[in-house]
Parts: C-alpha cells; structure tokens; sequence
C-alpha cells in the first residue's frame, strides 16, 4: 500500500509539473468517442484527427461542429517565475557595530587526569 501511495503521489506531482490537470483524464473517454465519430463519418487518421483538433486545422475545425468543449487539453496554462536580481552596488547594509567584547565572571580548570600518565598502570617490563 506505501509502494502505491508513493506512486500515486509522485504521478500527480510529476502530470503537475507538465501542467497536466486531472480533469484532462477525465475527458479522455470524450476523446476517445469523439475520434470514433470522426473515423466512422470523416474517415479521418488518428494524425488527421490530432491535426484538426490540436494541430494547425484547429481554429477551421472549430467551425465545423460544436463537439470540441469537452476535449482533454484545449485549455493553456502559463505558468511563470520572476526572479529580480539587483546590483550589490544598491544595496546599502550600513555600518555594523563591532561585537564587544564580554567578560565572563567563571573560571575553567581540568578537574580530572589520566590514570595512563601515571607509573602504577604501565605495563610490565622486561
């Protein structure tokens, strides 16, 4: 079921990204129907049929019949990203005060040794 999820998640986010919405799986049986009725009277291609709905035919197509709302990906979105660089030579920071220095009121001493420094735990000689 997590192997699922992560499929699942990871295709929306993936159809998102090409701005690819839900609602244009939800129209592909319309698609796919209205292809049929353009196969059976027009006798038209499946690339025939792509040109005159999403290729350079479209907007003489359109006249033709009113069957063409309910098609997937008819709708343009723009999706933009506006980045505004400026000049360091504009940005004013102003003087920073230096840090001060603070005197500390404790004391730090070694409060321990190493027992490895003294003669009574060395190993033996020969």
């Amino acid at each position: 079921m997590k192997i699922f999820t992560l499929y699942l998640i990871t295709s929306i986010i993936g159809f998102q990204s090409l701005t690819i919405s839900i609602s244009n799986f939800i129209n592909l049986p319309d698609l796919v129907e209205h292809y049929q009725l353009h196969k059976t009277k027009y006798k038209n291609s499946v690339i025939e049929f792509l040109n005159l709905h999403y290729g350079s035919q479209k907007k003489t197509h359109e006249d033709d019949h009113k069957d063409h709302e309910n098609l997937p990906f008819q709708e343009l979105q723009l999706n933009t990203a506006n980045f505004f660089l400026t000049p360091s030579e504009y940005i004013n920071l102003g003087l920073i005060k230096p840090f001060e220095k603070i005197r500390h009121n404790f004391n730090y001493e070694i409060d321990f040794t190493f027992l490895g420094e003294t003669d009574i735990l060395q190993p033996p000689k020969y």
